[in-house]
């Protein structure tokens, strides 16, 4: 670990997304093994879960949030879309035909009993590929809010409004494919777009905000978890506050730590896109050759290798593609449509 020298580029960011996807990797290992009816705490497990389920996958949407903004006014609104289908529709399309495949074929060794019909239904997301659904959905609606200026300029605290009243209005919404996971996390994703006009200021806070930030967030698990322990409904607006200061924890924290060198932790907040797409296969292959072939039942080896495989795989992949190009086609498509359209309108200009 050494000290960052001042100035460099939103290292934070990477290192949230660092975190995140090590809560997600070691949040899907940890379910594909209690599914798969290893011996375990069930009440430690369950509790655990709770934890990095109340706040992981918001952390995601509010990050995509933070640079959108200045997305839209570099690229404008028809670019921007196409950059979308680009990096988000492409690999969700990729990734949930190739993982759904193999699920199928090896349906007797998984916890899941997938079908082909199952695979193929893309306008239904299944397992952890609803969340690119959902952020392609969701990046639609912010192009659309975020378009309306008022004196020449965005408003971006115009998309908290429209979240808010759009996560109010879940229980009377219209009954589309995963139509709810959108208006659920779009408060996430317009609090990131917000957020950008303020880091500096929370950061320099940063050390009053984790004195708040930790007790507190303590404070609502511990009520939440004791409300649902005694039955009491819990309204989704508590959710959503829960989320939100799990978001901001990971926020200023990372920020603390960014005074700082984490040369791993910032490599696996590069690289969480393809830890993403790939952590799942591998990590439950490794569980699959522990459990059916190798008969292992030890929890924490379960865990460990779960973890440890499923970013190893995806890092092995992602510089494995880096040095033969063709390989990250996995990841990038091959066909940019935002530049196919970039190179189209230029060949058209008059002389």
């Amino acid at each position: 670990m050494t000290t960052l020298p001042p100035g460099e580029r939103n290292t934070w960011v990477d290192l949230a997304k660092g975190i995140g996807i090590l809560l997600m990797v070691y949040g899907h290992v940890s379910r594909g093994v209690f599914n798969a009816y290893i011996p375990m705490n069930e009440a430690l497990y369950r509790t655990v879960d709770a934890v990095i389920y109340s706040f992981h996958m918001p952390l995601f949407f509010f990050l995509s949030g933070l640079f959108f903004l200045d997305s839209l006014r570099r690229r404008g609104p028809g670019r921007l879309v196409l950059n979308k289908i680009d990096t988000i529709v492409y690999p969700y399309l990729l990734w949930s035909i190739l993982q759904g495949s193999v699920e199928v074929v090896l349906s007797r060794w998984t916890n899941g009993q997938a079908g082909w019909g199952e695979v193929f239904s893309l306008w239904r997301p299944r397992a952890h590929f609803w969340f690119l659904y959902a952020l392609f959905g969701i990046c639609l609606l912010g192009t659309l809010v975020y378009s309306v200026r008022a004196a020449g300029r965005h408003l971006p605290w115009l998309g908290v409004l429209v979240a808010l009243a759009l996560y109010a209005a879940r229980p009377w919404q219209p009954d589309l494919p995963n139509l709810d996971t959108v208006t659920a996390h779009f408060i996430y994703f317009a609090a990131g777009v917000c957020f950008r006009d303020v880091q500096a200021l929370a950061q320099r806070h940063g050390g009053w905000l984790l004195i708040l930030l930790v007790p507190g967030f303590a404070a609502a698990q511990l009520a939440l978890w004791t409300a649902n322990a005694a039955g009491r409904p819990v309204g989704a607006m508590a959710y959503m506050g829960l989320s939100l200061l799990g978001i901001a924890l990971v926020v200023v924290v990372s920020q603390q730590l960014s005074r700082w060198r984490w040369p791993v932790l910032i490599a696996l907040g590069q690289a969480s896109m393809t830890i993403y797409l790939v952590h799942v296969l591998a990590g439950s292959g490794v569980r699959i050759v522990l459990s059916k072939l190798l008969h292992v039942q030890n929890l924490a080896l379960h865990l460990v290798a779960g973890c440890v495989v499923g970013i190893g795989v995806s890092m092995l992949l992602l510089s494995l593609a880096k040095r033969w190009h063709p390989l990250m086609a996995l990841f990038e498509t091959p066909w940019s449509l935002e530049r196919a359209v970039g190179r189209g309108r230029q060949g058209t200009r008059p002389e």
